[in-house]
């Protein structure tokens, strides 16, 4: 009886963890952020290697002009920020999954 239980709880454990993993993968999106995201991640004060780790990885929505360099600049943005945004985006690897160009069904 007790092994039941124990075999019952473990199973209803990795559903639910399967149910919430996918929840979190869900939200682990890559779109570039936009303006009022990269403002609020330097007005909370998150790390400047943080903040441009997501501006290099994710990439920007927009293109920054001074007024915005201004406001970021006065919310707390540093060296690091500015930086980020002028270094290139990383070309994300090809898609395992594309086939190869094949002329089998050439005529």
């Amino acid at each position: 009886m007790q092994k039941r239980i124990i075999r019952s709880l473990i199973i209803l454990l990795a559903l639910v963890c399967t149910a919430f993993g996918s929840r979190l993968l869900a939200n682990t999106s890559l779109r570039p952020l936009r303006k009022s995201e990269l403002l609020a991640l330097v007005a909370a004060g998150v790390l400047p290697e943080n903040t441009a780790y997501e501006i290099r990885s994710k990439g920007l929505s927009f293109v920054p002009d001074e007024s915005y360099r201004a406001l970021l600049k006065s919310a707390g943005a540093d060296a690091k920020v500015f930086a980020a945004w002028t270094q290139p985006k990383p070309v994300p690897p090809k898609s395992r999954t594309a086939l190869p160009k094949s002329n089998y069904f050439a005529t």
